[in-house]
């Protein structure tokens, strides 16, 4: 599929096409581009809280962004940061 991907990425790729999945859940670029050629369709973790927001299952999902942004490290831009607060309403 393509030798720069970790093995985790490779899995989830391929059973996502074994399965035919509405979405593949993945935040690396490069395994997004690999999705992208296979035409498979992705949708990060911020993508799944505001959908998850959306739906009621949350009301705020700031708090939750910023714990993974500063407690657990996962990088998301400002530009990036600001337009999710923008499309959650908080």
């Amino acid at each position: 599929m393509c030798d720069d991907l970790d093995p985790g990425e490779t899995e989830a790729i391929q059973l996502a096409m074994e399965l035919q999945a509405s979405y593949l859940i993945i935040d690396e670029s490069r395994g997004r581009e690999v999705a992208a050629r296979l035409k498979i369709p992705t949708m990060g973790v911020l993508g799944v809280l505001l959908r998850a927001k959306d739906a009621g299952h949350v009301d705020q999902i700031m708090p939750l962004i910023d714990q993974l942004r500063h407690g657990l490290g996962f990088y998301i831009s400002d530009a990036l940061y600001v337009r999710v607060r923008q499309l959650a309403g908080e």
